[in-house]
Protein backbone atom coordinates (compact mmCIF):
# COMPACT_ATOMS: atom_id res chain seq x y z
CA UNK A 1 0.00 0.00 0.00
CA UNK A 2 1.54 3.48 -0.87
CA UNK A 3 2.17 5.80 1.76
CA UNK A 4 -1.26 7.64 2.14
CA UNK A 5 -0.38 9.91 4.93
CA UNK A 6 2.07 11.94 2.28
CA UNK A 7 0.79 15.54 1.94
CA UNK A 8 0.88 15.47 -1.42
CA UNK A 9 -1.50 12.50 -2.47
CA UNK A 10 -4.43 12.65 -5.00
CA UNK A 11 -7.53 12.27 -2.23
CA UNK A 12 -9.51 10.81 -5.29
CA UNK A 13 -7.31 8.43 -6.05
CA UNK A 14 -7.76 6.80 -2.38
CA UNK A 15 -11.42 6.01 -3.93
CA UNK A 16 -11.25 4.53 -7.11
CA UNK A 17 -11.35 1.01 -5.73
CA UNK A 18 -14.62 1.93 -4.39
CA UNK A 19 -16.33 3.58 -7.53
CA UNK A 20 -18.84 1.46 -9.05
CA UNK A 21 -20.05 1.91 -12.80
CA UNK A 22 -20.16 5.31 -14.19
CA UNK A 23 -19.86 7.04 -10.71
CA UNK A 24 -17.61 9.87 -10.44
CA UNK A 25 -16.15 12.54 -7.60
CA UNK A 26 -17.83 15.47 -7.75
CA UNK A 27 -15.88 16.56 -4.35
CA UNK A 28 -13.18 15.07 -2.07
CA UNK A 29 -11.61 16.60 1.02
CA UNK A 30 -10.18 15.49 4.79
CA UNK A 31 -11.26 17.03 8.43
CA UNK A 32 -9.87 20.47 9.23
CA UNK A 33 -6.93 19.41 11.86
CA UNK A 34 -8.31 20.51 15.44
CA UNK A 35 -6.88 19.61 19.01
CA UNK A 36 -9.61 20.94 21.42
CA UNK A 37 -13.12 19.97 20.98
CA UNK A 38 -16.87 21.91 22.79
CA UNK A 39 -16.34 18.45 24.91
CA UNK A 40 -13.02 19.32 26.39
CA UNK A 41 -14.41 21.47 28.71
CA UNK A 42 -15.39 19.18 30.31
CA UNK A 43 -12.79 16.16 29.45
CA UNK A 44 -10.03 18.35 30.25
CA UNK A 45 -10.21 19.57 34.25
CA UNK A 46 -12.12 15.59 34.62
CA UNK A 47 -8.89 14.24 32.81
CA UNK A 48 -6.14 16.48 34.94
CA UNK A 49 -8.25 15.37 37.97
CA UNK A 50 -8.04 11.95 37.52
CA UNK A 51 -3.97 11.54 35.86
CA UNK A 52 -2.87 14.26 38.41
CA UNK A 53 -3.79 11.72 41.23
CA UNK A 54 -2.74 9.03 39.50
CA UNK A 55 0.60 10.21 39.05
CA UNK A 56 0.69 11.49 42.67
CA UNK A 57 -0.22 8.20 43.36
CA UNK A 58 2.41 6.33 41.47
CA UNK A 59 4.87 8.86 42.85
CA UNK A 60 4.05 8.63 46.42
CA UNK A 61 4.17 4.79 46.55
CA UNK A 62 7.00 4.53 44.33
CA UNK A 63 9.19 6.86 46.72
CA UNK A 64 8.31 5.33 49.39
CA UNK A 65 9.56 1.64 48.12
CA UNK A 66 12.67 3.16 47.48
CA UNK A 67 13.18 4.97 50.90
CA UNK A 68 12.00 1.86 52.92
CA UNK A 69 11.97 -1.37 50.07
CA UNK A 70 9.24 -2.92 51.66
CA UNK A 71 8.42 -5.40 49.24
CA UNK A 72 4.43 -5.12 50.24
CA UNK A 73 4.43 -2.25 48.37
CA UNK A 74 5.40 -3.60 45.54
CA UNK A 75 1.70 -4.44 45.21
CA UNK A 76 0.87 -0.71 45.56
CA UNK A 77 3.14 0.46 42.68
CA UNK A 78 1.43 -2.39 40.23
CA UNK A 79 -2.09 -1.13 41.48
CA UNK A 80 -1.65 2.62 40.46
CA UNK A 81 0.55 1.64 36.73
CA UNK A 82 -3.54 1.10 35.11
CA UNK A 83 -4.51 4.23 36.84
CA UNK A 84 -1.83 6.40 35.64
CA UNK A 85 -2.17 4.69 31.81
CA UNK A 86 -5.34 5.70 31.60
CA UNK A 87 -4.60 9.17 32.91
CA UNK A 88 -1.66 9.70 30.24
CA UNK A 89 -4.08 8.79 27.39
CA UNK A 90 -7.25 11.04 28.84
CA UNK A 91 -4.31 14.27 29.19
CA UNK A 92 -2.35 13.98 25.93
CA UNK A 93 -2.88 10.33 24.67
CA UNK A 94 -6.37 10.95 23.31
CA UNK A 95 -4.80 13.65 21.11
CA UNK A 96 -1.96 11.39 19.67
CA UNK A 97 -4.86 9.44 18.47
CA UNK A 98 -6.89 11.73 17.15
CA UNK A 99 -4.80 13.66 15.18
CA UNK A 100 -3.92 10.01 13.25
CA UNK A 101 -7.65 9.77 12.88
CA UNK A 102 -8.09 12.88 11.63
CA UNK A 103 -4.57 12.74 8.98
CA UNK A 104 -6.13 9.42 7.95
CA UNK A 105 -9.99 10.19 7.33
CA UNK A 106 -11.02 11.02 3.95
CA UNK A 107 -14.40 12.38 2.64
CA UNK A 108 -15.74 11.72 -1.13
CA UNK A 109 -19.09 12.61 -2.47
CA UNK A 110 -19.81 11.44 -5.98
CA UNK A 111 -23.19 11.36 -8.56
CA UNK A 112 -24.78 8.71 -6.26
CA UNK A 113 -22.97 8.60 -2.85
CA UNK A 114 -21.15 9.75 0.15
CA UNK A 115 -17.70 7.83 0.70
CA UNK A 116 -16.12 7.98 4.03
CA UNK A 117 -12.51 6.43 4.11
CA UNK A 118 -10.70 5.63 6.99
CA UNK A 119 -7.14 4.40 6.53
CA UNK A 120 -6.20 4.26 10.28
CA UNK A 121 -5.76 0.55 11.61
CA UNK A 122 -6.39 -0.48 8.64
CA UNK A 123 -9.13 0.38 5.20
CA UNK A 124 -12.38 0.45 5.82
CA UNK A 125 -14.70 2.45 3.96
CA UNK A 126 -18.48 3.15 4.47
CA UNK A 127 -20.72 4.20 1.09
CA UNK A 128 -24.02 6.25 1.88
CA UNK A 129 -26.47 6.03 -1.16
CA UNK A 130 -28.12 9.92 -1.83
CA UNK A 131 -31.07 8.71 -2.83
CA UNK A 132 -31.44 7.66 0.21
CA UNK A 133 -30.76 9.25 2.93
CA UNK A 134 -33.78 10.22 5.44
CA UNK A 135 -31.87 13.50 6.04
CA UNK A 136 -28.77 15.73 5.42
CA UNK A 137 -28.09 18.39 8.66
CA UNK A 138 -25.31 21.16 8.25
CA UNK A 139 -23.53 22.69 11.25
CA UNK A 140 -20.76 25.54 10.38
CA UNK A 141 -18.77 28.33 12.13
CA UNK A 142 -18.41 31.45 11.18
CA UNK A 143 -15.34 30.45 9.05
CA UNK A 144 -17.34 28.66 7.08
CA UNK A 145 -15.95 25.08 8.33
CA UNK A 146 -18.50 22.65 9.89
CA UNK A 147 -19.86 19.26 9.56
CA UNK A 148 -22.21 17.37 7.27
CA UNK A 149 -24.24 15.01 8.82
CA UNK A 150 -26.02 11.89 6.84
CA UNK A 151 -29.55 10.51 8.77
CA UNK A 152 -31.65 11.49 11.23
CA UNK A 153 -30.52 14.35 14.04
CA UNK A 154 -32.58 16.06 16.36
CA UNK A 155 -31.65 19.90 15.63
CA UNK A 156 -34.07 21.35 17.88
CA UNK A 157 -32.00 20.41 21.04
CA UNK A 158 -29.90 23.31 22.07
CA UNK A 159 -26.45 24.67 20.76
CA UNK A 160 -24.35 23.07 23.41
CA UNK A 161 -26.26 19.30 23.11
CA UNK A 162 -25.20 19.65 19.35
CA UNK A 163 -21.82 20.93 20.29
CA UNK A 164 -21.37 17.67 22.50
CA UNK A 165 -22.55 15.18 20.05
CA UNK A 166 -19.96 16.90 17.47
CA UNK A 167 -17.11 16.48 20.49
CA UNK A 168 -18.71 12.76 21.62
CA UNK A 169 -18.45 12.08 17.88
CA UNK A 170 -15.16 12.72 17.68
CA UNK A 171 -13.54 10.80 20.67
CA UNK A 172 -15.77 8.11 19.14
CA UNK A 173 -18.71 7.74 21.69
CA UNK A 174 -21.23 8.47 19.40
CA UNK A 175 -21.38 7.49 16.01
CA UNK A 176 -23.04 9.90 13.31
CA UNK A 177 -22.02 9.36 10.08
CA UNK A 178 -21.15 12.39 7.97
CA UNK A 179 -18.08 14.49 6.28
CA UNK A 180 -17.12 15.99 9.62
CA UNK A 181 -14.83 19.20 9.72
CA UNK A 182 -14.72 20.38 6.79
CA UNK A 183 -13.79 23.71 4.68
CA UNK A 184 -16.76 25.37 2.48
CA UNK A 185 -18.95 23.06 4.14
CA UNK A 186 -21.86 25.20 2.96
CA UNK A 187 -20.59 24.28 -0.52
CA UNK A 188 -20.52 20.67 -0.07
CA UNK A 189 -23.90 21.15 1.03
CA UNK A 190 -25.59 22.21 -1.69
CA UNK A 191 -23.50 20.04 -4.45
CA UNK A 192 -25.22 17.06 -2.13
CA UNK A 193 -28.24 18.70 -2.55
CA UNK A 194 -28.14 19.12 -6.35
CA UNK A 195 -26.81 15.77 -6.45
CA UNK A 196 -29.84 14.34 -4.98
CA UNK A 197 -31.93 16.10 -7.10
CA UNK A 198 -30.33 14.89 -10.56
CA UNK A 199 -30.90 11.57 -9.18
CA UNK A 200 -34.31 11.72 -8.52
CA UNK A 201 -34.84 13.48 -12.13
CA UNK A 202 -33.30 9.98 -13.78
CA UNK A 203 -36.12 8.27 -11.70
Amino acid sequence: MPNISNAARDIPQLFKPDLQKDEKIVWSGQPVPSLFSAGDIIAIPFSLLWGGFAYFWEGSVVYLYLTKHNPALLFMVAWGIPFVVIGSYMMWGRFIVQHFQQKNLFFALTNQRALILSTFRGRSTQAIFLDQLPSVNKQVNSKGIGSIYFGDMNLSMSADMTAMQIAQYKRGVVKLTGFTNIKDVDKVYNLIAKQQKELKKAE
